[in-house]
C-alpha cells in the first residue's frame, strides 16, 4: 500500500519547486536584498547576479 503522507509531502515539495522555478528572479532579488543589509549599498538598488536567477 502507498503511504498517503509520502504522496502529500512529495506533492508539496514539487509545488514549492515549481514556484521556485517560476519566481526565480524575485526570490533571488529578495535574497540579495537581505545580503545588502549592513552594507553601504541601498537594498532597493540591488540586482541579482545573472547565474543565480537564470
Amino acid at each position: 500500500m502507498v503511504a498517503i503522507g509520502g504522496i502529500v509531502v512529495g506533492t508539496v515539495l514539487v509545488g514549492l519547486g515549481l514556484l521556485g522555478v517560476r519566481h526565480a528572479y524575485g526570490i533571488t532579488r529578495f535574497h540579495e536584498q537581505l545580503d545588502a543589509i549592513g552594507s553601504t549599498r541601498s537594498a532597493g538598488t540591488v540586482e541579482p547576479a545573472e547565474w543565480k536567477s537564470h
